[in-house]
């Protein structure tokens, strides 16, 4: 039996890796026994953009959340401006009946 070394492209690495499984003429050996799975299969960086995802969802949700609170704020000054349109247009009919 020999060693032989293997560099394979994470992208087709468990499709060959199970390939030369069926074959049972090939004994792996795991040469990073430290490395957890999740490190082997995505990386050191995986868990870093996972992080920075994070954030920028916290962002996000906060903004939403502003958004919708100036929506509702919006609304409300909207029926205050409408209700004050109508007093105002009442007052002056009003007013146009009291001075005749």
């Amino acid at each position: 039996m020999s060693l032989r070394q293997f560099l394979i492209p994470t992208e087709v690495a468990h499709d060959a890796v199970a390939e030369l499984g069926e074959l049972k003429n090939v004994q792996l050996k795991d040469l990073n026994p430290t490395v957890n799975p999740f490190q082997f299969m995505a990386g050191p960086s995986a868990a870093h953009n996972i992080d920075e995802l994070d954030v920028t969802l916290a962002k996000h949700e906060t903004r939403l959340v502003q958004m919708n609170d100036s929506y509702k704020t919006l609304g409300e000054c909207t029926r205050e401006l409408v209700e004050t349109q109508h007093v105002l247009r009442e007052t002056a009919v009003f007013s146009e009946k009291v001075s005749f």
